[in-house]
């Protein structure tokens, strides 16, 4: 019929790989037998490789030759590809709807990051999973179906490139995906999971025992995917500089691991679309300090962010601003500094967490110090400068006062001088803490070049002035207007039997009493502020029996009820404690309480609480 109206007839049988190797057969020969009919076209489109691995015979490549008259290779284009990906992929979407809408911007970094993939060195080994137009709009219903358009990338610290071979993982190869989240998602830990240990001093990364073996079954694209996304001799061998960094740690799908759930928060993005709370990710943060360099204002650009009276998130600010600090420009990170302090007594100050967001603070703060100024060294002579800057800064400067009396300010109470004396704890340079600068700068002229080294004598000189600084703001406050400090840093509570009472900020007064009256030498820990004297360089412990007369004349005076009860209070809040060596030790009976109370004698480098003064006490 097609004959006798003079048209012909093009027969395409797509697939053909995909039949069983007897129904192959079949439709090969009815090819055969009809290729006589001169107005009929056969086109057969299939994959050569897989006919011949279906067949288990390699002599079905010449059979098939036996039926071919031309035979033409098809190639993938990937950079077609990727362009499709890019731009093509909107051209394609139903009438109506706008190709500038929420979703197709929402889809767009994802699919531009497999546009990259595809482009790059190794796009080759996509092919069997995106690598035709069939495919690739298969994905994209994938992700709309899964809700990925409402994500915004840019707030979470997924990595991309994870993201799209987890849900073309989960598209292909849904039994592997199954295992991963058997093993991974929720509280769970698995052999997906890279661990880390400590070997010869060195963090040291790698896979499960079981994750090769694993591999070994899956084929070959699935065992391709999987070791990208979690074999770490691929991931790290991929990466530039050092591995892992910071951004992989906090970002790669491999580490699941307790306290770093990456991998369990992307299975439940792909699963069930929950989404981390942009107050938890870095990228967030990583935006606003990079609009605070862009505006060169700090305070600019905080006060009109969604952060600007978000105080739990500040911390975590902070923490990555002093991480970074150098980047900005010495006017914002005096401005930076300043804000701190400024906004120090709104952060919580929980002693149930260790450290408490406020103390977070205050290593922030310091670490922020030691920048100010960018790097100090001794051996530098341009940075005279900035070592009399940074003791202005801190010690204060013909009458401007300085860091620490600005945090141990009265109107900030007994947190104010926790504050103070844990920022002069970070003063003391034996506790390797990093902040070289800080310590350079405070230390005498005759002992500054040698502040790097771990030396008694050096660590002493580097902490001499803060600490003398420190005790007489506190000596000026309580000691000199007779006011208790432990009874000042109670704090209201409901009783059990629904009565009013106290309870002593235990975290709070005995950090504060211990650093003063401690004549403890720096052995890593910091140098006691009790050893020095309270001016010059005698280090004879004035400060230690400044602050011991006045914890017995003032605050546990048994002159006044109160002071009776903080009396007992601070000696059962120590009762466990074990700065103490078993040396030394005073029992006795306190009339205001029922309990045994153990009290550290002179000699055992605690607390300087003389065991005859005690006793008379009793």
């Amino acid at each position: 019929m097609f004959g006798k109206e003079g048209r012909r007839v093009i027969a395409v049988v797509d697939d053909l790989d995909r039949l069983d190797h007897e129904t192959v057969k079949r439709v090969l020969f009815m090819v055969r037998r009809s290729i006589s009919a001169s107005n009929i076209t056969y086109v057969l489109v299939y994959d050569t490789e897989r006919l011949i691995s279906r067949s288990g015979d390699e002599a079905t490549r010449e059979y098939l030759e036996k039926f071919i008259n031309a035979k033409i290779s098809l190639y993938v284009d990937l950079e077609a590809l990727g362009g499709f990906l890019r731009d093509g992929w909107k051209l394609s979407l139903p009438s109506g709807q706008s190709q500038q809408s929420a979703r197709v911007f929402g889809l767009q970094s994802i699919l531009s990051e497999l546009a990259n993939i595809l482009e790059g060195g190794s796009g080759g080994h996509y092919i069997g999973m995106v690598g035709n137009i069939r495919k690739i709009k298969r994905l994209i219903n994938a992700m709309l179906l899964m809700g990925m358009e409402s994500v915004e990338l840019n707030q979470t610290d997924f990595s991309r490139r994870d993201l799209i071979h987890l849900i073309i993982l989960s598209l292909n190869h849904p039994g592997v995906f199954r295992e991963i989240y058997r093993n991974e998602a929720e509280n769970r830990s698995g052999i997906f999971s890279i661990n880390s240990t400590y070997k010869g001093g060195s963090r040291i990364y790698e896979n499960h025992p079981d994750f090769a073996s694993y591999l070994e079954g899956l084929e070959y694209d699935a065992k391709y995917l999987v070791t990208q996304l979690f074999d770490h001799a691929s991931i790290s061998a991929s990466g530039l500089g050092s591995w892992p960094t910071a951004e992989h740690l906090r970002g790669l799908a491999c580490f699941n691991l307790s306290g770093q759930r990456n991998l369990s928060a992307y299975l439940r993005l792909i699963v069930r679309l929950i989404v981390p709370d942009p107050m938890e990710t870095v990228a967030v943060y990583e935006a606003l300090l990079s609009e605070m360099r862009n505006r060169k204002s700090v305070i600019g650009a905080l006060s009109s962010s969604n952060m600007w009276e978000d105080y739990a998130s500040q911390v975590k600010l902070w923490s990555l601003f002093a991480a970074s600090s150098l980047t900005f420009g010495e006017a914002q990170r005096l401005e930076a500094i300043d804000l701190i302090i400024e906004l120090l007594p709104h952060y919580s100050s929980d002693v149930n967490v260790i450290p408490s967001p406020r103390s977070s603070v205050v290593y922030s703060l310091a670490t922020s110090v030691n920048s100010a100024f960018g790097e100090i060294s001794a051996a530098d002579a341009r940075s005279t400068q900035g070592i009399a800057r940074m003791r202005d800064l801190v010690l204060g400067h013909q009458g401007r006062p300085g860091l620490l009396k600005r945090l141990g300010n009265e109107g900030r109470g007994p947190l104010g001088i926790h504050d103070m004396m844990l920022f002069r704890l970070l003063c003391c340079p034996d506790r390797g803490n990093q902040l070289a600068s800080l310590h350079t700068a405070l230390a005498s002229e005759r002992k500054r070049g040698l502040v790097s080294t771990r030396r008694v004598d050096v660590a002493i000189d580097a902490a001499r002035l803060v600490s003398q600084v420190a005790f007489a703001v506190f000596k000026e406050i309580y000691i000199e207007n007779a006011r208790n400090f432990l009874t000042e840093s109670a704090c209201p509570i409901n009783l059990d039997d629904g009565s009013d009472g106290v309870a002593y900020a235990h975290g709070v007064a005995n950090f504060v009493v211990y650093q003063l009256t401690n004549k403890i030498l720096p052995t890593g820990s910091g140098v006691g502020c009790g050893y020095f004297d309270e001016s010059g360089e005698g280090d004879t412990g004035e400060i230690s029996v400044a602050m011991n007369n006045y914890l017995f004349d003032s605050c546990f005076s048994p002159l006044d009820k109160e002071n009776m009860i903080a009396f007992a209070d601070f000696c059962l809040s120590n009762f466990s404690r074990d700065y103490f060596d078993d040396g030394g030790r005073a029992l006795l009976r306190s009339r205001w309480s029922r309990d045994w109370i153990q009290l550290a004698s002179a000699n055992s480098g605690g607390y300087i609480i003389s065991p005859l003064r005690a006793q008379a006490w009793s």
